[in-house]
């Protein structure tokens, strides 16, 4: 029995959700630390 199948799908949806806003929020920062060095 897989794991996934254990938590409703708006659990994982969100934990998704979190994940790419994580991802974009330390592009973000990266990004913002270029332009200031440049």
């Amino acid at each position: 029995m897989p794991l996934m199948c254990h938590y409703p799908i708006s659990y994982c949806q969100s934990l998704c959700q979190l994940l790419t806003n994580s991802l974009i929020t330390l592009f973000d920062q990266s990004d913002k630390r270029h332009r200031q060095v440049h």
